[in-house]
């Protein structure tokens, strides 16, 4: 059976960057996996199920990032209605820019508030310059609360959950 197509979105699989970190590899042969239909895996790591090239990202999350106090976490499951609370979250915390040249004129939510797993993780060779970012950080999720690296946990950083 040929894999469907999404114009665009590659299948994690199909992306020629590179193969799960040596650590990640040694993971998943220890946890519990289900075939999908399109004949690629999905791991359970920590009660959660992931395919193999973001559960490299999400671990490396997890053990190399630092919060700050001022780390303002979007967290939000995928179709949540996650690109309007990031707008949302965005304008009125960056008092430094007049409404009328809101950097949402010319960016996607998106591009100003970054996804941690993917795109600042992601199918890197070495963790982000996470020091490049703007203060306060305004950086987004979809992990559950459960994943969040231990230091944002115990920092006084902002988390809005939405589930």
């Amino acid at each position: 059976m040929d894999k469907m197509e999404t114009p665009g979105i590659p299948f994690f699989e199909e992306v020629d960057l590179k193969k799960p970190s040596e650590e990640c590899q040694k993971l998943l042969p220890t946890l519990p996996r289900e075939k999908t239909w399109d004949g690629s895996y999905y791991y359970q790591y920590e009660g959660f199920w992931f395919r193999a090239i973001p559960l490299d990202a999400i671990i490396r999350f997890q053990k190399h990032f630092q919060a700050e106090d001022e780390d303002v976490f979007i967290v939000t499951s995928a179709k949540s209605g996650t690109t309007w609370l990031k707008a949302l979250t965005f304008v009125p915390a960056r008092k430094d820019f007049p409404l009328s040249r809101s950097p949402l004129h010319s960016s996607s939510p998106h591009e100003l508030v970054r996804f941690l797993e993917y795109d600042l993780y992601y199918m890197k060779t070495e963790d982000p310059n996470l020091q490049e970012i703007p203060r306060p950080r305004f950086l987004a999720t979809h992990l559950p609360y459960q994943l969040l690296p231990q230091p944002v946990k115990d920092s006084k950083c902002r988390i809005l959950y939405m589930c």
